[in-house]
């Protein structure tokens, strides 16, 4: 894999007064000719075409779907994305793309980070609903999103690119192998409390901890999930299913380590 697109730029350069169009441009380009899927061993995808909803590109050979999203240098805290219903549509009914989000530096023409969110971490909270396109508008009332990616949980994040230091392959899919049991959970909701707690974990910052740490986010869990009303019993229940996956250890007395 290359980050350096300076041939891409050259070649497009001259065609766009917009560099927001020459960017996407140029991006999609680079991702479509760099770019494998890591869910199977096809090493290319494919664009889709214009106005798809919801994604960008396909995998012809499992049929994963992505979309990307690139911003000059830096994610932030929020990308913008799409229309808010079809995407929260998409999120319930488990048909979201994975997203691969790209920056770039344009003073030395290289790819600087991209990274790969599955779809089985893209959960609601993290869709931020914008409001409504003026009336004045040309599509007056449309209403966008933004994506909270930083309240991913850093499971659900693989870095392709990180630093302009390509990961191989081959580590890139063992990442994605190790949490593909999540699209085994065709529930939303079943899906999003493993994540939710992966995301809890990740906030501890430890490689041992225990229960009780993991009952301080109860209040958190609530609002993630107001229609239960037995959190605690539902950590103890997902923990032991990260344990089962492999993603944690029980060392006993309600220790855990992380793998």
């Amino acid at each position: 894999m290359q980050t350096d697109f300076t041939n891409i730029f050259k070649q497009w350069c001259s065609s766009y007064n917009s560099n927001s169009q020459l960017i996407r441009v140029i991006s999609e380009e680079w991702f479509s000719t760099q770019m494998f899927c890591p869910s199977c061993t096809n090493n290319r995808l494919e664009a889709l075409p214009n106005n798809s909803k919801a994604a960008d590109f396909i995998c012809n050979v499992c049929n994963e779907t992505y979309q990307l999203k690139s911003k000059k240098l830096t994610l932030g805290r929020k990308v913008i994305d799409g229309h808010y219903d079809t995407m929260r549509t998409a999120i319930i009914e488990g048909t979201a793309p994975n997203f691969c989000f790209m920056t770039y530096d344009l003073s030395n023409l290289s790819i600087t980070n991209l990274l790969l969110v599955p779809r089985f971490f893209i959960n609601l909270p993290i869709i931020e609903k914008r409001k409504p396109l003026s009336i004045t508008a040309r599509r007056a009332g449309w209403t966008g999103c933004n994506i909270l990616y930083q309240e991913i949980s850093d499971r659900g994040k693989l870095f392709v690119i990180e630093k302009q230091k390509v990961n191989s392959v081959e580590n890139v899919r063992i990442m994605w192998n190790k949490i593909r049991f999540l699209q085994d959970y065709a529930d939303y909701n079943a899906r999003s409390w493993i994540t939710d707690i992966l995301y809890c974990i990740d906030l501890l910052k430890k490689e041992y901890f225990n229960l009780h740490e993991m009952y301080q986010f109860e209040a958190y869990l609530a609002t993630r999930h107001p229609l239960n009303n037995n959190i605690r019993p539902k950590i103890r229940q997902q923990l032991q299913v990260l344990r089962d996956r492999g993603i944690i250890d029980f060392v006993g007395r309600g220790e855990y380590q992380v793998r």
